[in-house]
């Protein structure tokens, strides 16, 4: 089977990412073959084309970008496609309806303007697929995959070989620097846990904003602002606790991201947090914006090996049994299969 996939997204992003993994790993399929269409930006594009996936640019601009209408149409016209994949709303916007399956991938609850001529659309989580069943989306038109990640080689435990922060305590955090993830509430706990460093890695919007609150906490020494990081894994795996402090948070692929690099989670009650983890099993929840609670809920898990130690064996078992590589290609086959039969 043919499959066009197209994302119109940013040079940094968690869904940007995970367009990429998938978009690599699918190409092991033997019965698929895919092109790309995807905004030039260097990051992701130099990882699909290192991966020999076919690929085009296309500038994806605004209202009278003409252009990439024509582009996007021409591409689908040579290719033809049997499924057009398209992610968030600006490349559904601009795919034409043709004789190839139009689908777009929801990875958070999106007015769905632009998703009325679609024939699938897929949320990766639960609560989306709800949400687009109660706006009216026909349900056997709603197909739910999660997100997956790649499983670390090794089990790491942070120690004092592989640390990268000289043996002091490390909190770390990774993100779009945006309001809706929070950091200025884990900001705010940091600041009344003096023993912690906390590392945050990710841009955006909010970077400067952050950085003036840390200086005026007095946290310049025990915060540290990494920019975008491509790879994580050693982050993970060199730090005693990762947050997800997010007010908004669809998925969390940051959660699995810890999950599979043995790492505790503490998370706020976000829809994702929710979702993904059962308090005090896979991982300690707070209230969102309650930094009073976050500091109880890292100090319980710091002070406690042997919850710690529980939690993240939860954790792994439950990306295995659900978010693994494997197990989620399984279904993006199933459903590829299922829309053209």
């Amino acid at each position: 089977m043919r499959i066009m996939q197209a994302i119109a997204g940013r040079n940094e992003g968690g869904a940007e990412r995970f367009f990429t993994r998938l978009a690599i790993a699918l190409a092991e399929i033997d019965s698929i073959e895919q092109m790309i269409l995807m905004r030039p930006h260097e990051r992701w594009l130099s990882q699909i084309e290192d991966a020999g996936l076919p690929v085009s640019t296309c500038k994806f601009g605004g209202i009278f970008d003409f252009r990439s209408r024509h582009l996007f149409k021409e591409k689908l016209d040579n290719f033809r496609p049997d499924i057009v994949v398209n992610w968030m709303s600006r490349a559904t916007k601009y795919c034409p309806s043709g004789k190839w399956k139009k689908v777009a991938r929801l990875g958070g609850y999106y007015p769905l303007k632009y998703y009325r001529g679609c024939d699938a659309l897929i949320g990766n989580t639960k609560g989306i697929c709800d949400y687009l069943i109660s706006s009216g989306v026909p349900h056997q038109n709603v197909f739910h995959i999660p997100n997956f990640t790649e499983t670390s080689a090794h089990k790491k435990k942070r120690n004092e070989q592989n640390s990268l922060f000289n043996k002091q305590r490390t909190v770390l955090a990774i993100g779009r620097l945006h309001k809706n993830k929070g950091f200025d509430t884990l900001l705010h706990a940091i600041n009344s846990l003096p023993e912690l460093k906390l590392v945050l890695a990710g841009s955006g919007p909010e970077e400067n904003r952050l950085k003036r609150m840390t200086v005026e906490l007095g946290l310049s020494n025990r915060v540290d602002f990494l920019g975008w990081v491509d790879d994580p894994t050693s982050l993970f795996q060199s730090v005693d606790l990762f947050v997800c402090p997010s007010r908004i948070e669809p998925l969390g692929n940051v959660i699995l991201e810890a999950w599979v690099n043995h790492c505790p989670i503490v998370s706020s009650r976000s829809a994702g947090g929710l979702e993904l983890i059962e308090d005090e099993v896979q991982g300690l929840l707070f209230d969102i914006e309650d930094a009073v609670g976050l500091v109880r809920q890292i100090s319980r898990i710091l002070d406690d090996d042997q919850l710690s130690n529980a939690m993240t064996t939860a954790g792994y078992e439950k990306y295995e049994e659900n978010f693994s590589k494997s197990a989620v290609l399984e279904k993006y086959h199933t459903f590829f299969r299922e829309i053209i039969a």
